[in-house]
C-alpha cells in the first residue's frame, strides 16, 4: 500500500514537471512571436514612405530636314530658317521639346537605313548651343552625285521617329523640310512615309521658294507648304512665352449680399521703366539706432533675463509696457479679402487727378458662378445712371485696406451691326483712391486778377 502511494506521488510529480516545462516553452514562443510582431510593426511605421513618381510634363518632337545639295538654290535662306527655328526652341523658357537634324544631299552617309548622301547630324535631344552653332556652320555640298533627295530624307526621318518613339510619350510630332523639292525622285517610298505620318500623327511643314503643286509632294496628306520669305519673317524674333494672368477671386459685398467676382491686372503695352532704380543709383547704408530701458524697482534683486523682459513704448517721458498678449489683442485685423461697397456717387465727383498708383484692375464676373445676372444688371444700371462705386479693398487677409473706385464699362462689339445684349461685355475698371487725410486743398489766386 505504501509502495503504491509512493509510485502515484512520483508519477504526479513527473507529470507536473512535464506540464510546467511545456508551459514555459509555449510562453517563450509567444514572447518571441510578440516581440517579432512589434519589431515588424515598428519597422513598417518608421520606414520612410516612397513618394509617387512625378508626372512627366508633355514634350514635343521636331525633326528638321535641311537640303544642302548642290541643286538647292536657296540654301543660305533655308539655313537661316533652320537656324531661327532651332534658336526659338533653345530660347523657349523651360522647354522639354526634343529636336533633331537630318541633312539631305550631304557628302557623308550616316543613317541607320544605309541611304546614300543622307546624314543624321543631330539626334533628337533638347536644344543646346553647340547644336545651334553646328547649324550655323552648315555648308552647301559641291559634289555632283545621284541620290540624297527629299523623299529619302523623309524615309530616314520616319526611321528616326520609330527609334525614338519607343519608350517616349510625345504630345506633338513634326517634320520641317527645307528643300527645293525636285520632281525627279523615286516615288515608291511615299506609301510607307504616308503610313508613318498617319500612324504617329505627324505634322509636316515644307518650306520652299518654288511651286510644288506639280511635284510628288502634293500626293502626301497632312502637309503644309509655306514660303521661305514667310518663314524668315515669322521666325526672325523669338516671341515671349505667353502666360495666363493670375486671377484674384473674391466676393463683392453689397450689404449682406456677396457677389463672386474675378480681378485681373491690366498691363499696358507701354513700359515706362522703373523710376526708382534711376533714383537709387548708389547703395545707401541704413543707420539703425536702438534705445533700451530697464526699470528695476528693487536694486537688490538680480537683473532679469531677456525672456523675462516686457517690451513697451516710450510716450513722452512715460514708458508704457505692453505684453505679448496685449499686443496680439490690439493688433489690427482688416478681415477677409474682398471688396465691400461703401457708397455710390456721380462719376463727376471723382476727378482723374485724384487717382492713385499706376495699377488698374479689371473686375469681371467669376467663372465659378452659375448666375451672373445680378452683377451684369448692376454694371448696366450704373453705366446708364453715370454712377461709380466706392469700395473698400483688402487684397489678402489682414493686409492694409485701400479705397478703390469701380468704373462700370459696357463694351460693344464693333463688328456686330445689330446691338445684341449677349454680344456686349460687362466689367468694372478698379483704380485706387486716396484717403481724406492724404489730400491737401491748395488755394491759388484767380488768373483774372493778374490780367
Amino acid at each position: 500500500m505504501i509502495i503504491t502511494d509512493i509510485i502515484i506521488l512520483i508519477l504526479s510529480y513527473w507529470q507536473f514537471r512535464r506540464f510546467k516545462t511545456k508551459r514555459s516553452i509555449d510562453n517563450n514562443k509567444k514572447y518571441c512571436l510578440s516581440k517579432n510582431w512589434v519589431s515588424e510593426l515598428h519597422k513598417n511605421f518608421t520606414t520612410t514612405p516612397k513618394m509617387p513618381p512625378k508626372k512627366q510634363k508633355p514634350k514635343n518632337l521636331l525633326i528638321l530636314l535641311v537640303d544642302v545639295g548642290p541643286s538647292n538654290k536657296d540654301f543660305e535662306q533655308g539655313k537661316a530658317c533652320a537656324f531661327n527655328i532651332y534658336k526659338g526652341k533653345l530660347f523657349k523658357e523651360k522647354s522639354l521639346d526634343e529636336i533633331g537634324l537630318v541633312i539631305i544631299g550631304s557628302e557623308e552617309s550616316e543613317n541607320s537605313s544605309d541611304i546614300s548622301h543622307i546624314s543624321v547630324a543631330i539626334q533628337p535631344a533638347p536644344a543646346s548651343f553647340p547644336n545651334l552653332k553646328a547649324i550655323h556652320n552648315l555648308e552647301q555640298s559641291s559634289g555632283v552625285w545621284t541620290g540624297g533627295d527629299w523623299v529619302q530624307g523623309l524615309t530616314v526621318a520616319c526611321d528616326l521617329l520609330e527609334q525614338h518613339s519607343a519608350g517616349n510619350a510625345y504630345n506633338k510630332i513634326g517634320f520641317i523640310v527645307i528643300s527645293s523639292f525636285e520632281s525627279n525622285v523615286e516615288l515608291s517610298p511615299l506609301a510607307n512615309i504616308q503610313k508613318t505620318i498617319n500612324q504617329y500623327g505627324v505634322d509636316v511643314v515644307c518650306i520652299t521658294s518654288t511651286d510644288v503643286s506639280s511635284t510628288p509632294l502634293s500626293n502626301l496628306s497632312n502637309v503644309e507648304i509655306t514660303s521661305i520669305e514667310q518663314c524668315l519673317s515669322e521666325t526672325q524674333f523669338t516671341p515671349k512665352e505667353e502666360r495666363n494672368a493670375m486671377a484674384w477671386n473674391v466676393d463683392f459685398l453689397i450689404g449682406d449680399m456677396a457677389i463672386p467676382v474675378t480681378g485681373y491686372k491690366w498691363v499696358g503695352k507701354e513700359y515706362t521703366g522703373n523710376l526708382w532704380t534711376a533714383v537709387m543709383k548708389s547703395k545707401q547704408e541704413l543707420v539703425m539706432s536702438t534705445r533700451e530701458y530697464k526699470i528695476r524697482t528693487d536694486p537688490s534683486l538680480p537683473a532679469l533675463e531677456v525672456d523675462q523682459l516686457v517690451r513697451g513704448y516710450h510716450y513722452g517721458n512715460t514708458i508704457i509696457p505692453m505684453t505679448d498678449d496685449e499686443r496680439k489683442a490690439m493688433k489690427y485685423e482688416s478681415g477677409e479679402r474682398g471688396l465691400r461697397l461703401i457708397c455710390f456717387t456721380r462719376k463727376g465727383n471723382i476727378p482723374l487727378y485724384v487717382l492713385q498708383d499706376d495699377t488698374v484692375y479689371v473686375i469681371t464676373a467669376s467663372a465659378k458662378s452659375t448666375n451672373n445676372s445680378l452683377l451684369l444688371s448692376l454694371i448696366r444700371q450704373l453705366s446708364e445712371e453715370d454712377l461709380v462705386c466706392i469700395v473698400r479693398q483688402v487684397y489678402n487677409r489682414n493686409n492694409a485696406p485701400t479705397i478703390q473706385v469701380l468704373y462700370p464699362v459696357v463694351e460693344e462689339d464693333e463688328e456686330q451691326e445689330e446691338e445684341e445684349e449677349s454680344k456686349k461685355k460687362y466689367y468694372f475698371i478698379m483704380v485706387r483712391l486716396p484717403y481724406a487725410q492724404f489730400m491737401n486743398n491748395i488755394s491759388v489766386p484767380e488768373v483774372a486778377q493778374f490780367s
